[in-house]
């Protein structure tokens, strides 16, 4: 297979980077990318796929053959590193993750996906294999507004969650927050604290409740609103250093469960249930058994699980 060409690399990244903003309309065609670096799109393809397997570069319609991109978070750090001849300055955001230090108007770029920490999985990245609570979070509806709602329309509709749930994410965490993809309508996170989950979701709750204030005034129907259902699971995690993905009996867990639970309702499974236990004695949390999910064919191994209501 033919290398790839680092000048041509570099002038794709540079012309990204130099069109970064956090707006979610700044992707670049192929076409458009090749006519301004002045590479061949048969070579501009090549590259823009190597970029993304890189975690480099965003990629808009990767279900069709027309691709644009967007520069992402680690292209910005590596552009930084071929614009300046100084060795970078690395700082640490957080135990699990570090970048290289960019220029004031870059973090102030950057400042959703930096300053909350926030780490997609498709990058490179720190995390360690071990417990983690794992999140769902999936907007409710989504098949009402899907049916009502044109294809545009639907799509950012479905963005704009997805972009909530992320911006939610505590500059102040007490420890890991992480978002690791997109899958539908819904988003997954890791945690290691459950306070972060209930500060994270508080925020999202306020988010969503301003959007849905908006809609109302507006005049717009029920399915133009945001509600949404949070599962929560604790278990093992362990990640795929070849694909940089999460793989765990719990990450599938709570996919499989969440259509126990309805709308604006947190579903929490047993493991979960035992670590909070001492709060919810305490009348912090308030649970009621829902369900419960058979670990095999025969049903001789469950899960029981709860739906936690928040008091005050």
């Amino acid at each position: 297979m033919k290398e790839i060409n680092e000048e041509q690399k570099r002038k794709i990244l540079r012309f990204l980077g130099d069109r970064f903003t956090e707006s979610s309309d700044n992707f670049y065609s192929e076409k458009i990318i090749a006519q301004n670096c002045n590479i061949d799109e048969s070579e501009v393809k090549k590259i823009c796929l190597s970029l993304e397997r890189e975690g480099l570069i965003q990629n808009w319609n990767r279900n069709t053959e027309d691709h644009s991109y967007k520069i992402k978070m680690d292209g910005l750090v590596l552009l930084e590193t071929y614009l300046t001849s100084k060795p970078p300055e690395v700082i640490a955001l957080s135990k699990f993750k570090e970048i290289t230090k960019l220029g004031l108007d870059k973090m102030q770029q950057l400042n959703t996906e930096v300053q909350t920490g926030v780490v997609e999985i498709g990058m490179k990245h720190n995390l360690r294999d071990g417990l983690y609570y794992v999140v769902l979070i999936d907007v409710s509806g989504s098949t009402t507004a899907s049916s009502k709602m044109n294809g545009t329309e639907f799509h950012e509709w479905i963005r704009k969650f997805i972009r909530i749930t992320k911006e939610a994410l505590n500059t102040r965490k007490k420890n890991l927050c992480v978002f690791v993809k997109s899958i539908g309508d819904g988003a997954l996170f890791l945690f290691r604290n459950f306070d972060d989950i209930l500060e994270w979701k508080n925020n999202v709750d306020e988010s969503c409740r301003r959007h849905n204030d908006i809609c109302t005034k507006a005049g717009k129907l029920d399915f133009h609103q945001f509600h949404h259902k949070t599962i929560i699971h604790l278990g093992e995690v362990y990640f795929d250093r070849e694909n940089y993905d999460a793989n765990a009996f719990g990450i599938n867990l709570v996919f499989k469960v969440e259509k126990k639970f309805g709308g604006d309702e947190i579903g929490i499974t047993e493991a979960v249930k035992q670590i909070i236990l001492p709060e919810i004695n305490a009348g912090k949390f308030r649970i009621n058994n829902v369900d419960s999910y058979s670990l095999d064919e025969k049903g001789d191994a469950t899960i029981p699980l709860w739906k936690l209501t928040i008091v005050g």
